[in-house]
């Protein structure tokens, strides 16, 4: 069992309700503006409004998740990403237990890194489902990187390396897997001061805390 942070204690006032919100905003179409803050100290807040120069945008009124959205080079439709997530469900499940992660914390990260799509390519060169890049491909043994099954294999190991490598914490883990383990030990063993990151992280948790909560849905 990875253990999930504590909310209590690494989310402020309002963020149960932003967390819920943000999760939502991810299965489909947005209904407002959620804007997040993470302190020194890791301590992570939400807000539907930019409280002070600090907050940053996490998700866009209609708009879908950011990350993918930067991912995919356009904004998919949330039929089309609902359609992909329910196709790759099995894969998904088959490799995550393979490998010892959880099924629905891989099936948040691909949400969130590829909208599902195994062609997507990032402006940085990370490609396919779990957005592998090159090296970290060929560290992991993966020779076809667009190939789903491949790709997923690659991702799975790379993210159980990085559970075990900070022992089991989920936010440590998916902050190397979008910014590099090295840039997470460098900053102290806490999530690095990168927009992009910061966003990532509270993305993943989210999709993942509604998967986890949810029945699972049937392929088509």
């Amino acid at each position: 069992m990875y253990r999930l942070p504590t909310f209590r204690n690494v989310l402020r006032r309002r963020s149960a309700f932003a967390l819920l919100l943000s999760a939502a905003v991810l299965a489909g179409p947005a209904s407002a503006d959620i804007y997040m803050h993470v302190a020194s100290d890791g301590a992570v807040s939400y807000s539907d409004r930019r409280e002070h120069p600090g907050y940053v945008l996490l998700v866009k009124e209609s708009v879908a998740a950011p990350a993918a959205a930067e991912t995919l080079g356009e904004v998919a439709s949330p039929q089309s990403v609902r359609a992909a997530d329910r196709h790759y469900a099995p894969l998904i499940t088959a490799v995550a237990r393979e490998h010892g992660v959880e099924p629905e914390l891989l099936q948040a990260l691909v949400r969130v890194e590829s909208g599902f799509n195994p062609r997507a390519r990032s402006p940085k060169g990370a490609v396919g489902l779990g957005q592998l890049m090159p090296e970290t491909a060929a560290r992991f043994g993966v020779r076809d990187r667009f190939d789903p099954a491949q790709n997923l294999g690659g991702a799975a190991r790379y993210l159980r390396y990085l559970l075990t490598l900070f022992n089991g914490d989920t936010r440590l883990a998916l902050a190397a897997y979008n910014a590099g383990e090295n840039a997470v030990i460098r900053h102290g063993r806490r999530i690095p001061p990168y927009t992009e990151t910061r966003r990532y992280v509270p993305a993943v948790l989210a999709d993942y805390a509604q998967r986890r909560r949810s029945p699972p849905q049937s392929p088509t």
